[in-house]
This record gives structure tokens, sequence and C-alpha cells, in this order.
């Protein structure tokens, strides 16, 4: 009897990652690391390709709104549409990774970006305005990359260093993605016109190629059948006290990464802009600014991040933390001294803050979580993101009309700062056990 045990528990390890996460608490534990190695680096790429097109897209919109004589409430339809959709989106789409596979999301993904930048070009080829704006909303609800990226990053890593380095790879991958992917996307304008379909039908072909690669050589990550399993007591039973404690918990954590990162987008979309005008920035110089944040930023979260994490020098929430007060130092220094010089200064303390803000949040969400809610926990963080880009952004151009642009900087740092002490309280309350 005892050899039979033996014998029916060697073939179990030997299981693909699906069949043997659905049994253990440590999925990554149960996968060859060779095939998880070579998973990473696929997804990775996916994220990198997927980036450069989102990138070049991004460059090209302005042209066409332009060209089919788009005001600025059309350029203020363009962002809303796609952030509405990326709010829904994010949550349907997390929850249905959990449930039906990470793979089946970034399919959908993908495909809804073809369509949605199918129909841009269709937009621009026959002249509509409307066909143009229409074409952001399949583009925000499906384009859910990120999250299902980092649900098969979380599921392929153990809730240790590994899963934060593994993690702040993905990031460089997509930061790496969007500052190449402009560049290309502005060339190809400039070649072809700001009237032609070809740079969004390009795109749409980009994303179009990239269903059948991740169809045939990514393999499914989640645990289909626990998640399954796990959602049927909270349809029939109220839910526990330990599960209502865990829940607020996920609570704090969400709100204290939310801040920061609404801190992050307002400089990004708002403030940084506005300051380059007022310091009578050409086009070009604020240009070089993004490009170095963005290739800094991807560089240390490719090389410096995961070093540092897997060191074990730091934890995930001290590197948070330090994130966080980055990006509000380098806030007050410019609501105290809004100069060219104090900005440059600041490019440091901004690469440290977008590295590991965009990263060190999921991190932790998906090591508090249960492994059956992975996706769920990340789509209400891409979630909270999303609604922070559609917004702050309009909330800050408020407060700079009442109180200027130094208002809106010193404004981010107390977004950074609140941001860090709900992170001390969450870190300080009982953790329960998923």
């Amino acid at each position: 009897m005892i050899a039979t045990k033996v014998t029916a528990a060697k073939p179990a390890k030997q299981q693909t990652p699906r069949a043997t996460k659905a049994k253990t608490t440590k999925p990554s534990a149960a996968i060859p690391a060779l095939p998880a190695a070579r998973i990473l680096r696929l997804t990775q790429l996916l994220a990198f390709v997927d980036y450069c097109a989102v990138g070049a897209m991004r460059t090209v919109l302005p042209y066409y709104l332009r060209s089919l004589g788009g005001a600025g409430k059309h350029v203020g339809g363009l962002e809303t549409a796609y952030g509405v959709g990326q709010i829904v989106g994010a949550i349907a789409c997390g929850r249905l990774s959990d449930s039906r596979g990470r793979k089946l999301v970034l399919l959908l993904s993908f495909a809804g970006a073809a369509v949605g930048y199918a129909v841009a070009g269709a937009g621009v080829a026959y002249g509509s305005l409307l066909l143009l704006l229409a074409s952001r909303l399949p583009v925000g609800l499906a384009k859910q990359t990120v999250t299902a990226s980092r649900a098969v990053a979380s599921d392929l890593t153990p809730p240790d260093a590994s899963r934060s380095a593994a993690l702040a790879r993905l990031f460089a991958g997509c930061s790496l993605g969007y500052a190449v992917g402009p560049y290309f996307g502005g060339r190809l304008v400039d070649h072809v016109g700001h009237t032609s379909p070809v740079p969004a039908l390009l795109c749409a072909v980009v994303f179009v190629l990239l269903i059948p690669v991740t169809a045939s050589l990514l393999p499914e990550t989640a645990t289909l059948s626990s998640s399954a399993a796990a959602r049927v007591p909270k349809a029939t039973a109220a839910p526990s006290p330990e599960s209502t404690k865990r829940r607020r918990r996920e609570l704090l954590l969400l709100v204290g990464c939310t801040l920061p990162e609404a801190s992050l987008i307002i400089f990004s979309s708002t403030t940084l802009a506005l300051l380059a005008h007022q310091l009578g920035w050409p086009a070009s110089r604020l240009g070089l600014y993004n490009s170095a944040w963005g290739l800094m930023s991807g560089g240390a979260s490719l090389f410096l991040w995961p070093w540092l994490l897997r060191s074990g020098l730091v934890s995930d929430l001290a590197a948070l933390l330090v994130g966080a007060a980055s990006l509000g130092l380098a806030s007050a220094a410019l609501a105290a001294s809004p100069t060219a010089e104090v900005l440059w200064a600041c490019l440091i303390l901004g690469t440290v803050a977008v590295g590991l803000l965009r990263t060190l949040p999921a991190s932790l969400a998906t090591k508090a979580a249960a492994p059956s809610r992975r996706g769920e926990v990340l789509g209400r963080l891409d979630a909270a993101g999303s609604a922070c880009r559609v917004i702050a952004p309009a909330i800050t151009g408020l407060l700079i009309d009442a109180a200027g642009l130094q208002a809106a900087f010193a404004a981010q740092a107390i977004l950074c700062f609140v941001g860090i002490a709900i992170l001390r309280v969450w870190a300080a309350a009982p953790e329960q056990v998923a």
C-alpha cells in the first residue's frame, strides 16, 4: 500500500503547471525551472511587442485626429473612451483570467487591439471622426495585456523575491517597448503622411500576428480547477470574518498603492508638460526628457531592481515605500522651485519611482491573495490605475486653474506621503491566511 502511494506521487510532480497547481499552494514549485523561464521570456517578449505597437499608435492618433478636424474635446473623448473601457475591462478580464485562463485573456487583448486599430484605420480611410473615436472603446475593453501578463508571472514564481524580479523584468519590457514604439510611429507618419491609414493597419497586423504566436507557444498557467472550486462557497454562504478582514486588508493595499500611482499619472500626463511649456521648452526637449526617463527606468527594471530584490537587501514593501518617497520628494522639490535645473535633477528620483511603483504593487497584491484570485486582484489594481488616468488629470487641471502649477506639484507630494502612511498601516495589520 505504501509503495502504491509513492508510485502515484512521482508522476504528479511531472504534470503540467495547470494540473499540478490545482493541488498545491505553491504552483511554481511544481513547474520545471527551464520551461517556466521560457514562458516568462515569451511573456516579456509579447509585452514588449505589444507596447511597441501601442506606443506607435499613441504617436499616430493625434495626427489622425487633426487630419479629421478634431478639436480639444475630441482629444478628451479619445482618452475617456479608452479609460472607461480599461476600468470595465480590467475588472472583468481579471476575473475571467482566474476562471478561464490567462491565455484566453491575452488572446482577447490582442484581438480587441487588432479590431480597434483596424476601425481607426477605416475611420481615417473614410474620413470618419466618429469611427476614430469609437475605435478606442474595443481597445480599452479588451486590452488587458498587463493584467494577464502579470498573472502569468505570478503563476510561475513563488511568493518571494523571484516574483518581484520577474514582474520588474516584465515592466522593463513594457517600458522599453513604449520607448521604441513612438519613434517608429512618428517616422512612419512622416513617411506615409498624416491622412494614411497604413500606420493604424500595420499596428493591427502586429496584434493579429501575436494571436497565433500566443495560441501555439504559450501554455496555460492558471489554476482553473481550484479557481472554480473556490468560487462555489461565495454564492452559497456568507463570507467568514477571516475573509472579510482579508478583503479589508486588500483594500488598504489597493488604496495605498493607488495614491502614489495617481501622483505619477498626474506628473507624466499633466504637470510635466505644463512645466515644460512654462519653461519655454521646445517639443524636442520634452521628448528628450521623456525618452531619457523611459530608457533609464526600463534599464533599471531590467537589471538593477531584479538584482536588488533577489539579493534580499530590501523587501518588496521597503522598495515600494522608497519609490513613493522618491516621487513625493521630487514633487515637493518642484512645488518649491519649478525650474529646469530642479526638473533635470529630479530625473533620477523619477527613474526610481516609476520602476518601483509600476512593479511592486502587483507583487504585493498577488502574494497577499489566494492563487485562485490573482487575476481578480490584479484586475482591480489595473482598474484603479485606469480610473486615475480618467479622473486625476481633469481634477489637476481645475486645481492648476485655481491655485497654479506649484499647487499641483504639492498635491502630488501629498498623495505620495498619504499612500506611504496607508501602506504602513497595511503592513502593521495582522495578515490573514488566504
